[in-house]
């Protein structure tokens, strides 16, 4: 693979046309019909969809490039085929680590207690339990880890082995799932929750969501200025239900400790916090 950016796309770009002059040669009414039939054939079928757009340029001939991400639109990483040889893989990400292929899930006890009466001697019992794995699951790489917090549970509660008590880290936790995991499944989690990664909060300079008030009954929110929203705005993003509250502008533009709390050009701040239900 090319170290050069423009070397990358310009090989993408040969394969793309020779993908598509395959495919091309594959549907010719002179073809015998069955190599469409061919399991790799739709698979290049699908990955040229997704990472190839056909146009004319202006002198009508047709021109065939990768799409790009701004312009042109590329399908969600869960549903975008990455490899030709494993079709389920799909690209994951934690922090600065990524790669391509799987995710897996292991739950295991963590019993801490000795067991309660006498112990023979012979029989070698040690006077702390073992942990055992109670439940894996596995998924591909792009699915979130908070996705599968729920999943977890109801595996185990098919199995009679729900905890009391549910440790995990910051990945698999969520404020509805701290009550729902309680309610539903009578699982208390013990966990820290996800960290505050905007760019405040990452370089400990200005102010994070911490230093905001919220104000459900009213729907408002007061800056550390002590200035109050203009508006409050229930919407969706990325399938997840969110509040969008925005700032006056001018106030924003004028405030002494703007760059400290938004990096907006036009000084209108934009909170995002998940419903509180």
């Amino acid at each position: 693979m090319p170290a050069s950016k423009t070397k990358r796309a310009a090989l993408g770009a040969d394969h793309a046309r020779d993908g598509v002059a395959l495919l091309a040669a594959v549907w010719d009414t002179a073809t015998p019909p069955w190599l469409a039939q061919l399991p790799a054939v739709g698979v290049l079928q699908r990955v040229l969809i997704q990472n190839v757009v056909i146009v004319a340029d202006r002198g009508g001939r047709e021109v065939i490039r990768l799409r790009e991400a701004d312009t042109d639109g590329l399908p969600p990483g869960r549903c975008r085929i990455v490899s030709p040889y494993d079709t389920d893989a799909r690209w994951g990400g934690k922090r600065d680590l990524t790669w391509c292929g799987y995710k897996l899930h292991i739950s295991e006890s963590c019993d801490a207690e000795p067991p309660v009466g006498p112990v023979d001697p012979a029989d070698h019992v040690s006077d702390v339990p073992p942990n055992l794995i109670t439940n894996v699951a596995t998924t591909d790489a792009s699915v979130p880890d908070v996705a599968m917090t729920e999943p977890i549970h109801h595996d185990l509660a098919g199995r009679g082995l729900l905890p009391d008590e549910h440790y995990l880290d910051s990945g698999y936790p969520s404020a509805d799932l701290l009550v729902s995991s309680l309610t539903d499944f009578g699982v208390r989690l013990v966990t820290p929750m996800l960290a505050d990664t905007s760019p405040q909060a990452r370089s400990a300079e200005g102010f994070d969501r911490g230093g905001f008030t919220i104000d459900w009954d009213a729907q408002t929110l007061t800056c550390p200025q002590g200035k109050a929203s203009a508006s409050w705005t229930s919407a969706t993003q990325r399938g997840t239900d969110v509040i969008v509250v925005k700032f006056p502008g001018e106030i924003c533009q004028a405030c002494p400790v703007k760059a400290k709390g938004c990096r907006s050009s036009e000084g209108s701040l934009m909170a995002r916090s998940a419903s509180s239900g």
